[in-house]
């Protein structure tokens, strides 16, 4: 009986020792199944992130275009409409003026096209001089960075293409379109208007017509700081902004000079002597 007893105790020992054996050795796999656990799950969890950045990022990069693009639009009418003035002012300081606004709306858009959508800004389909285009910055130096430019423009091209044929860029080119659709009513528009008057009166006209837009100009562009991603388009927004300042404060002092020249004017007519 004690030797059976015996027996038994041991077999109880041997019994617990196997299983203390058996669960140290199924510890490590249980830990590594739990490392491998979590780490699917950061893993998870930061193509999520990646995948909100990258959609971020995309969103904002639309968005910034689209800005570009309407400024493009303002400041392309500015160029047109200083040209239809130059043709048509016999004043000095006006034309003068509308100098100018070619000028400095050909070098803002060239500083916005970087940022706009593809096609937005044509410098030669806005009437800007050649003198204007000349202060369009160069896009390539030498010969290695001409071979980057056109590997890269093969690679946009097959960008486009493959977003074309899934319809993703369909809508953006359709918006672009109407944009420069409306430009042009637009334009037309305040030409056919002004190209009713002469002189004095065409002046008065074109300078008051620039007084506003350049209103709105400056309006759009404050409204506009607060919704651009790009730290690089804000600046050149800002620049813009600026600038629009200085020529409505430009506008100011012409309306006042060609009021002053009508008020002589009228004045002189009224003491002429009567034949």
């Amino acid at each position: 009986m004690r030797t059976s007893s015996k027996y038994l105790v041991a077999a109880v020992a041997v019994c617990a020792l196997a299983s203390g054996l058996n669960s140290r050795a199924a510890e490590p796999e249980n830990r590594t199944d739990r490392e491998k656990s979590t780490t699917a799950v950061d893993s998870s969890r930061d193509k999520d992130a990646s995948r909100d950045r990258e959609g971020h990022e995309g969103s904002s990069a639309n968005m910034d275009k689209h800005l570009a693009d309407k400024l493009i639009g303002m400041s392309q009418g500015e160029i047109q409409l200083g040209n239809f003035a130059l043709k048509h002012t016999q004043n000095p300081e006006v034309k003068k003026f509308a100098q100018m606004m070619v000028q400095a709306h050909t070098e803002f858009n060239n500083k916005l096209a970087r940022y706009a959508s593809e096609g937005v800004w044509n410098e030669n389909r806005s009437g800007a001089s050649s003198d204007n285009r000349a202060h369009q910055p160069e896009t390539t130096t030498n010969a290695a960075d001409n071979k980057n430019s056109d590997n890269k423009t093969a690679d946009n091209k097959s960008t486009e293409t493959k977003s074309t044929e899934n319809g993703g860029d369909q809508h953006g080119d359709k918006m672009v379109q109407i944009g420069k659709d409306m430009g042009d009513q637009i334009n037309t528009a305040i030409e056919r208007e002004l190209g009713q008057y002469q002189g004095n009166e065409f002046d008065r006209a074109y300078v008051g017509q620039q007084f506003w837009g350049h209103v709105v100009f400056i309006a759009t562009a404050k409204a506009m700081d607060n919704h651009i991603g790009s730290n690089e388009l804000k600046q050149v927004v800002q620049e813009g902004e600026k600038a629009a300042n200085h020529h409505l404060d430009e506008t100011r002092k012409l309306i006042r000079e060609i009021s002053s020249n009508v008020a002589r004017a009228g004045s002189n007519t009224e003491t002429q002597p009567r034949r």
